[in-house]
């Protein structure tokens, strides 16, 4: 079971405690708080064992490229967390939604909007616009 904690962004997974961080586009990333002790995450299937902060191996990096995938358009919502809960489905799905940040890549339009977030404050843009 996964839990928000507080505005300080803490996740208890099982016994652990994770601090989650985000980087400038908005992805998560996940740190066990020190002391925390270590819970697998439960289930069968998927990845071979669990790497230092007690993820299955592959998960941060597979999220990180589904992440990419989100970001440029070559999948919606549905298909990433469809491919990820596919490698990994002894992982629960609130912990999928936290790293594929669900609430910005779920919600309709996620892709449109960010692309209209990179047109300069002048109306000007990086992007030709073709009609």
């Amino acid at each position: 079971m996964v839990q928000q904690d507080s505005a300080e962004d803490l996740k208890t997974i099982g016994k652990s405690v994770y601090q989650i961080t985000y980087d400038e586009a908005g992805n998560p990333k996940m740190t066990l708080v020190p002391g925390s002790p270590t819970t697998p995450v439960g289930g069968s299937g998927g990845g071979t064992g669990t790497d230092a902060s007690g993820l299955p191996k592959g998960f941060t990096t597979t999220t990180q490229k589904t992440l990419e995938n989100l970001a440029t358009g070559k999948m919606n919502w549905g298909s990433a967390f469809d491919s990820v809960k596919a490698l990994y489905p002894q992982v629960d799905n609130n912990l999928i939604d936290t790293f594929l940040n669900k609430e910005r890549w779920s919600a309709p339009g996620a892709y449109e909007i960010k692309k209209q977030s990179e047109f300069k404050s002048d109306g000007s843009s990086d992007y030709e616009t073709v009609f």
